[in-house]
């Protein structure tokens, strides 16, 4: 569905720390920086934005008397679906870590 004003202005505030700390993060990777380390970095601001609109969407639900199945729905299968991708990720971080040390 459509961003609520109050979503949209928890991902921007959310957003601009979330800048801050990935140049920070970029200054102490810096041997590391390589174009696999730039698109892994992106995909977790992604991912992390992901998460706050979910945690946005799930306060929204507490807060709300009437909430259709269909909304339920929605917001459980993104869950689900980050909580996958976070596995998914955590598996390739440890492996890569394993396997490179």
């Amino acid at each position: 569905g459509e961003l609520r004003a109050a979503e949209f202005e928890h991902l921007m505030e959310r957003s601009w720390y979330a800048m801050t700390e990935t140049c920070l993060a970029f200054t102490v990777f810096r041997d590391d920086f390589s174009p696999k380390f730039v698109a892994l970095f992106t995909v977790l601001l992604f991912l992390k934005s992901f998460h706050w609109l979910a945690e946005d969407r799930v306060d929204f639900m507490e807060r709300s008397p009437v909430i259709s199945w269909l909304f339920h729905l929605r917001v459980l299968s993104l869950l689900v679906l980050l909580a996958s991708l976070d596995l998914d990720l955590l598996a390739h971080a440890y492996q890569s870590t394993i396997s490179k040390g």
